[in-house]
């Protein structure tokens, strides 16, 4: 029987999460279907056989800072599973398929994931462009360089209040950092601040709060503290679940707030970024034990597109021979020159594969480097490192939530 693939409507969405949850070994609440419920989760397939739901694929549409500031419309492809009844029969192929049609025709240049299994999307002509590594800090690490005194206010914040303080701090620090995504009021209300029951799953209440240096609103942290009272002493462990500022001085002052929680003897984060200010903030940065692995995965829908919608840092026109087997309607040459990409017959100073170009797009990783795996080919001398400066960016790209 053959396998019907198109949106879903009404009723089914709900089955779609159920089947998603199901593919990724989570268990299925109501809390779910609400959370995948934002108004950003614009597109939502499934895969049908004889009328059962046997796989489904969505995307997100928002927008994704760049270098440069600019924030495109993207496609965040999220909720992806086939059955395990239902594997080797093409049909994440064919829904991966579905979603870049649907991008392009939405005129979406990008399209965004974190990947469940990094091996699985490669294939679909995503590159790893970001970096990201969680870190646990024992209390007796967590001692600052000498700075500026500080003397800011913190006030916990009710989970109705935290989206409307919380959004500005975070539109202003997306604003200079790639990676970062657009965020919608009911984006923030269940994915955010909202901590319903069947999502907690059992761990401590989600704790919010928000950070004023010279009156003003300056940064904002959610977390989490467990605490145990073992042999008359007692134990906490505290998760950051997200802490972002919109000033040098803030992050010094929000992570030192956070640092110096009582009955807190081990800090955790996830998603932090490898030029995280941490690093230059602590005395003794090898105490956060940071672990490093692949984020952010990009993938050009639109070659000639998303290159047009970034900035550069100057230099000579530099032409691109890309290879896309998955999406043919990007293979070709093209000529960046000024901050626009268009189709060329020019020869080639470098070749490579549309995912090399996903790993360089936020800047996070020099053409050099991935010309060493073999990853690209230079046919012009001094094209990689023309390249490497082209493409830099100030900040390492970063996305503090998985979607």
């Amino acid at each position: 029987m053959s396998i019907e693939i198109r949106p879903l409507v009404g009723s089914e969405v709900g089955e779609y999460v159920r089947v998603v949850t199901q593919c990724m070994g989570f268990t299925f609440t109501p809390d779910r279907i609400a959370r995948s419920s934002v108004p950003e989760h614009e597109l939502q397939l499934g895969a049908f056989d004889g009328g059962a739901l046997a796989g489904a694929a969505g995307s997100f549409t928002f927008g994704m800072s760049v270098p440069g500031g600019i924030s495109p419309q993207i496609g965040g492809l999220t909720h992806v599973g086939v059955l395990p009844t239902h594997r080797r029969r093409g049909i994440l192929t064919n829904l991966v398929r579905r979603i870049f049609d649907e991008n392009r025709r939405r005129g979406q240049c990008l399209s965004a994931l974190f990947a469940s299994e990094g091996a699985i999307y490669g294939r679909f002509g995503y590159g790893m462009a970001s970096l990201a590594g969680d870190i646990e800090l024992p209390r007796a690490g967590a001692a600052f360089v000498d700075g500026p005194r500080l003397e800011p206010k913190v006030s916990y914040v009710a989970e109705a209040d935290g989206a409307a303080l919380f959004a500005p701090i975070w539109d202003r620090a997306r604003a200079v950092t790639p990676g970062m995504c657009s965020r919608s009021e009911g984006w923030w209300r269940s994915r955010r601040v909202g901590d319903p029951d069947g999502l907690r799953a059992g761990r401590p209440h989600l704790q919010r709060v928000l950070l004023e240096l010279d009156g003003r609103a300056a940064g904002y942290a959610l977390f989490r503290v467990t605490t145990s009272f073992e042999r008359f002493l007692m134990h906490g462990t505290l998760d950051v679940v997200e802490a972002i500022a919109d000033s040098p001085l803030a992050t010094r002052a929000l992570w030192r707030w956070l640092l110096d929680l009582d009955l807190v003897d081990t800090t955790r984060a996830s998603l932090l970024p490898p030029d995280h200010p941490l690093f230059f903030l602590l005395v003794d940065p090898r105490q956060m034990r940071m672990t490093l692995a692949d984020a952010l995965w990009v993938r050009l829908v639109d070659v000639e597109g998303a290159l047009s919608q970034r900035t550069y840092e100057g230099g000579a026109p530099l032409v691109l021979d890309v290879s896309d087997s998955f999406c043919p309607w990007n293979a070709g040459r093209y000529v960046l020159a000024d901050g626009v990409a268009k189709r060329t017959d020019r020869a080639a100073d470098l070749s490579l594969d549309v995912s090399a170009l996903g790993s360089a797009y936020l800047g996070a990783f020099p053409f050099t480097q991935m010309a060493l795996a073999g990853r690209i080919a230079e046919h012009t001398a001094g094209a990689l490192r023309r390249a490497d400066i082209l493409f830099s960016t100030r900040r390492a790209p970063w996305s503090p939530e998985i979607f």
